[in-house]
């Protein structure tokens, strides 16, 4: 069995993987750091006092902040739990001092404030005001899912099956563009998408006919394409490179199923249709460049506009937060340095129970403590066994006390995650890009351009 053969049989795995991986491993960003809330970055050098009274005086309630932040309990001060947790706090590791972290982006040097997402209106204005004010601040989080740029990409992938010379030859290997520009919504990514529907609309056109694979390999333009593709994709970030890199191996996978259905079927038949005009003699644009290029670069045109109107920068031309990285919600994941609800109901539990528990003993999950407590009963104090579990029913309890506090806590903004997340640190979730992606988006486009007016001119050179 020589190694087409072998490629044959093991293209059909090796779409349905990549499939899987580049779905599984998808980089969308929609929605906020935080769900339902906004996040303003304020440089810390500016008075925290200002920037509270900005927001309220905006119209702006619910603010979460670091000096509004007290002792996540509901328990008055006064009792011995919370007084002797004043006393116990401090350390680096405590969870008292861990959740401050929230406040502060990764190098410290701006103050975090969370907005619930009903104020995002109020927030605009607040932040124009603070701005007047001298403060470099702005918001991170609050980008929504970029719907035109796959809507661009499937526009131009049904214009390309609408007349292609073999359907299903282009439906099924244009499958992966479409998915990577779903899990890849950045536009520098979405020409690239496009750029590779490209190559394989050329390939559907001449699929099966003679000399077919030394035509496509003699085209220098189809080999610039492909590389600035590459180049564009890898602009966004190494992680989107890399994904289309399995984009394209997922085209080459699709392509060899395509041809081995296609093999089987005709071992199976009577019949075994045969393409007499070769490759060299047929057009690559199917015969339709006039109609089909157009729309295809109107798309272009519009993903192109989007990347300039969308970016809120351009990162080494104008300052900003795309090289900050803020506190997010995440839903997986290793326990980092930033605290959870996990290490909230922890904290509790060290907390309610240290005035009662034995130093020496190792609490765990599941552990009990009983100890006495006294009260009045028929005029005399008698004593009542307490018992106190850390287990499920304690963890609830300590979760639906967080609705209780009287002050706007982290631990409201974690709870309204829903379900179990793992915070880390993530970079702002607007849209902000790189020279080399400015550049990358330009070239891709005029890429286009220079195909379509390629088109046109084989097409009146064939007519002479």
């Amino acid at each position: 069995m020589n190694i087409k053969n072998r490629l044959r049989y093991f293209s059909i795995p090796a779409c349905i993987v990549i499939f899987l991986v580049i779905f599984l491993f998808r980089m969308v960003p929609a929605g906020n750091l935080w769900r339902g809330y906004s996040v303003l970055y304020v440089p810390v050098t500016f008075s925290d006092e200002t920037v509270v009274s900005v927001l309220e005086s905006a119209g702006i309630s619910g603010l979460v902040c670091a000096s509004g932040q007290y002792m996540p309990s509901a328990m008055p001060l006064s009792t011995p739990e919370i007084a002797m947790a004043l006393v116990n706090s401090g350390g680096d590791s405590d969870y008292i001092s861990r959740r401050n972290l929230y406040f502060f982006d990764s190098t410290g040097t701006c103050r975090l404030y969370y907005i619930p997402e009903e104020y995002n209106g109020n927030l605009a204005q607040a932040v124009e005001t603070l701005r007047n004010a001298g403060a470099d601040c702005g918001t991170g989080g609050s980008a929504s899912y970029p719907a035109v740029i796959p809507a661009a990409v499937l526009a131009v992938f049904l214009l390309f099956l609408a007349f292609s010379a073999s359907r299903l030859v282009f439906a099924v290997p244009c499958i992966f563009p479409v998915l990577y520009s779903l899990c890849c919504p950045f536009y520098p990514a979405a020409l690239s998408a496009i750029l590779a529907l490209t190559v394989v609309f050329y390939i559907s056109n001449v699929w099966k006919r003679a000399g077919a694979a030394e035509i496509l390999l003699a085209r220098k333009s189809v080999h610039l394409q492909l590389l600035t593709a590459v180049l564009a994709a890898f602009s966004c970030s190494l992680s989107a490179g890399f994904m289309f890199i399995l984009t394209l191996a997922g085209i080459a996978a699709a392509l060899y199923a395509c041809d081995f259905v296609q093999e089987y079927f005709y071992s199976r038949g009577s019949f075994r249709p045969v393409l007499i005009i070769p490759a060299r003699m047929v057009s690559l644009y199917s015969g339709k460049a006039v109609i089909v290029f157009p729309a295809v670069i109107l798309c272009a045109v519009i993903i192109t506009a989007g990347f300039f109107l969308s970016s809120q920068g351009i990162a080494g031309v104008s300052s900003g937060s795309q090289d900050m990285l803020f506190p997010s919600a995440v839903r997986s994941g290793e326990r980092g340095s930033l605290p959870d609800l996990d290490d909230y109901a922890e904290w509790k539990w060290e907390t309610y129970s240290y005035p009662y528990r034995s130093l020496n003993a190792d609490y765990d999950s599941g552990a009990e403590i009983v100890f006495p407590r006294y009260e009045v009963s028929d005029g005399r104090i008698v004593e009542k066994a307490e018992t106190m579990r850390f287990d499920s029913e304690f963890i609830g309890d300590a979760l639906d006390e967080i609705d209780d506090f009287a002050f706007y806590s982290i631990e409201g903004v974690m709870k309204a995650q829903g379900g179990a997340f793992r915070p880390s640190y993530s970079a702002s979730a607007s849209y902000r890009y790189s020279i080399f992606s400015a550049v990358m988006v330009m070239v891709s486009f005029f890429m286009l351009i220079y195909i379509y007016f390629s088109a046109i001119f084989f097409r009146q050179s064939k007519r002479k």
